[in-house]
């Protein structure tokens, strides 16, 4: 891996907040990544060597930045501002989670513990198009990411407390 790339692990694990790892140490690894697909099919190299490398270069890799995209958006969900490249998703997955807990919660639950969505743009389902305003029960799961997306709104129950 890269120094950059270290760099940015190793100032994210230490820092409360997450760190603003811009597309360019990003673009770094990726250059990273190709130039050992080079390597991976130089076929100067024996076989063995080259496959049983290229395999735990390419599971590091991988680990590494699953790990590091991870504990970013724990530290988002805690409360940090999400930064750098990752930010749209950090922003994107928090919402889906939180809308997840508020239609677990409040959602107004139908056939088989399905949600009834106000429809906001035309969906289809099973053999028709749902248009706005149409009342659908989906489940949860299709509630969430079609919410998400802005397709659908789920019914909530009003608990106002004033």
């Amino acid at each position: 891996m890269s120094d950059e790339m270290w760099k940015a692990i190793v100032n994210e694990l230490l820092s409360r907040d997450v760190v603003d790892v811009d597309s360019s140490t990003i673009s770094a690894l990726h250059e990273l990544l190709v130039k050992s697909l080079e390597w991976c099919f130089n076929p100067l190299v024996t076989k063995e060597i080259r496959v049983e490398s290229c395999k735990k270069f390419d599971e590091l890799s991988e680990t590494v930045l699953r790990l590091l995209t991870r504990y970013r958006v724990i530290k988002v969900l805690e409360g940090s501002e999400p930064r750098g490249f990752d930010r749209d998703i950090a922003k994107k997955v928090v919402e889906m989670l939180n809308l997840f807990v508020e239609i677990v919660l409040r959602g107004v639950r139908v056939f088989e513990g399905e949600v009834l969505c106000r429809v906001l743009k035309p969906i289809p389902l099973k053999n028709s198009i749902a248009t706005p305003g149409y009342i659908v029960s989906l489940p949860l799961r299709d509630a969430v990411l079609l919410s998400s997306l802005g397709f659908v709104e789920p019914i909530t129950l009003g608990l106002e407390y004033k």
